[in-house]
């Protein structure tokens, strides 16, 4: 039975996990996209981040 609360709130992850996994996708995506202005980045929606970091690479 699922009790509706979130992996951190049940203590699986620490629980500032999300900030630093979040952090550590932008900073892979700003050392990998240097020419991107901070206007540019600002507007972009979280999954194209994701997806230009290629920090999925180190999960699969």
């Amino acid at each position: 039975m699922r009790s509706g609360k979130t992996p951190v709130e049940m203590e699986l992850l620490p629980r500032w996990s999300n900030y630093k996994i979040g952090y550590k996708i932008f900073e892979k995506y700003a050392k990998e996209n240097p020419d991107v202005l901070i206007e540019e980045w600002t507007q972009l929606p979280a999954c194209e981040i994701g997806e230009q970091s290629h920090y999925q690479d180190k999960f699969n």
